[in-house]
């Protein structure tokens, strides 16, 4: 029962280590299709917004080149905020704008139509949106923005300070973009914007003109509304697309989100239809673990207790424990009496003994009788220099004591206590047993010998009068050798049962049979049987008669006296 408990708690144990682990596979399978999926939303509604800016960048060009006097409008004025910082009077508009550097009348008209078009567009939009335009005419930057850009009071004058910061950065990229001819269209990494917590990344479109810089039109588009709030927006950057995800991917519905190590931070990526950026969001591992851990606390914390409790039962039942008296296992029980007979029976003294506790641990009655005369520790002692080996005389008899140890239990040692004098005694009734074992086979042989050659000639006799026999054609002869075969075969049943009576009598099995008899009719029998050939050899046998006359016997064969005699 104690095997099959364990081996059950062994599979339970496994199959809580499986759950625990298909449990966690598929958390973390369901998180990250989750936020693929939300990835894919955020990356198709950027593309839908930098499509929408693509038309309104060139729709806003295509309007100005289209324009036959742009400069012509005396009602335009700018107000000079900072040197070479103006503002473009506007009442009661969505935008706000900026001009940074000297101007031409063109610039202020052009400035002031792209306001209204941006008035229209952005009339119902909350998020913070604005728009660059460097002129390669005149090389003026203008600044276009639905953030409020007017207020001259000192204590906004830093705020003035790091819009012109901002606008000579951008005047920076603009510039650097328009030097790069291949590259008409560029894109800025997800920036923060001060003071509001609003995300927005930068499209830039370059226009080259013959005979002047290059016109650049970028504008800040806002990423706020399409980020979830279960996503931080600290954890998104826009990075270049090194391999280019064609549009057939996307039509054949292929994965195109992909998920990736790098370093110590998780990173969800998701490419746009049709711009060379990947939308990615950023983990760190140790966050990750930890969110996993938090939105699933309750499930793991039932599955470790469950595993530990399992794991605690299959350590405590694989303990052994310490009093074998005290196991309850009907089994264990059933060993210990099997090993108590075994030793028990064994006709050498086996002892074993625990130094560290100085306490018997196994023996037997012979091990039992010597204890009280042995020193065990002086014994253990010079064993180990006589390669276990030690003779000991205890009561004038010699004994034998062998000594063993386990490397792994060097407390422990078995002693084997051998009886040499009853060793010597039984050695010699060993040998006078094997010589009255050598001595019967020799008898055996002997009369086995003997008896082939004694039945051998009177079978071989009786076979050739047989053969004889078998060939006579006469009658008398035929007698003849039917009575030479008749005496060979009693002869040869005479010998058998000699033998055999030989056999009972080395057996006691024969015993004489009592019953009386009687001497004269003995000697009659015998006397009559032997007439014929008495008479044959001209004898005749007398017997005295009480009337004192004597008579031939074979006259009177019926009264035969005791004081017969033969002449």
């Amino acid at each position: 029962m104690p095997a099959s408990l364990l081996r059950y708690i062994s599979l339970f144990t496994l199959l809580l280590l499986l759950t625990t682990g298909t449990l966690s596979y598929n958390i973390v399978n369901s998180w990250l299709a989750e936020k693929k999926s939300t990835l894919n939303t955020i990356a198709l509604g950027m593309q839908k917004r930098i499509d929408t800016y693509r038309f309104f960048t060139y729709q806003i060009y295509s309007n100005l080149n289209s324009d036959a006097a742009p400069g012509v409008d005396d009602n335009v004025s700018a107000i000079s905020l900072l040197p070479d910082v103006f503002y473009m009077e506007k009442n009661g508009q969505k935008t706000d704008a900026l001009i940074f550097g000297q101007h031409d009348k063109s610039t202020l008209s052009a400035v002031r139509k792209i306001s209204r078009y941006l008035d229209i567009l952005w009339g119902a939009e909350s998020d913070i949106y604005s728009m660059y335009y460097l002129n390669g005419v005149d090389n003026s930057l203008s600044m276009i923005s639905t953030q409020i850009l007017k207020d001259i009071s000192a204590q906004f004058r830093g705020s003035y300070i790091t819009i012109t910061a901002i606008a000579e950065a951008r005047r920076t990229e603009m510039l650097q973009q328009s030097n790069a001819l291949d590259e008409r269209e560029s894109f800025s990494p997800i920036r923060k914007l001060r003071f509001y917590n609003d995300y927005y990344f930068t499209l830039r479109t370059t226009f080259n003109q013959p005979g002047h810089l290059a016109t650049i039109i970028a504008f800040d588009l806002p990423i706020n509304d399409l980020i979830p709030h279960t996503l931080s927006r600290d954890n998104f950057i826009l990075r270049a697309d090194t391999v280019g995800t064609s549009s057939e991917t996307f039509t054949n519905n292929e994965e195109t989100t992909h998920v990736q190590l790098n370093g110590s931070l998780l990173e969800i990526a998701a490419p746009l239809v049709n711009a060379p950026v990947n939308i990615v969001y950023q983990l760190p591992i140790r966050q990750f673990a930890a969110d996993m851990a938090r939105n699933n606390i309750w499930l793991l914390l039932l599955n470790l207790a469950l595993l530990a409790l399992t794991l605690t039962g299959f350590y405590l039942w694989r303990q052994p424990n310490r009093d074998a008296r005290d196991d309850p296992s009907p089994r264990l029980r059933k060993q210990q009496a099997l090993y108590q007979e075994i030793v028990k029976r064994i006709p050498i003294g086996i002892l074993v003994y625990d130094f560290s506790a100085n306490r018997v641990v196994v023996q037997n009655a012979i091990a039992e009788h010597l204890l009280p005369h042995l020193s065990l520790e002086k014994i253990a002692a010079m064993a180990r220099e006589h390669q276990g080996v030690v003779q000991a005389t205890i009561n004038n008899e010699m004994y034998e004591i062998l000594q063993f140890s386990h490397p792994q239990m060097q407390e422990y040692n078995l002693f084997l206590i051998r009886e040499q004098d009853k060793e010597i005694l039984v050695n010699k009734k060993m040998q006078l047993a094997q010589r009255e074992y050598d001595k019967n086979v020799l008898a055996r042989q002997r009369l086995l010998t003997n008896l082939r050659q004694e039945l051998h000639a009177p079978m071989q006799a009786l076979q050739q009068h047989l053969l004889s026999l078998a060939q006579a054609a006469d009658d008398d002869m035929r007698q003849s050798l039917l009575r030479k075969a008749s005496d060979e075969t009693a002869q040869t049943l005479a010998l058998l049962e000699n033998i055999a009576l030989h056999d009972r009598l080395d057996s006691d099995a024969w015993q004489p049979e009592k019953m009386p008899f009687s001497p004269l009719a003995m000697m009659d029998a015998l006397l009559l049987a032997n007439l014929p050939r008495l008479a044959q050899k001209g004898l005749q046998l007398f017997s005295s008669l009480p009337s004192g006359a004597a008579t031939p016997l074979y006259r009177r064969q019926r009264h035969v006296t005791k004081g017969a005699a033969v002449t």
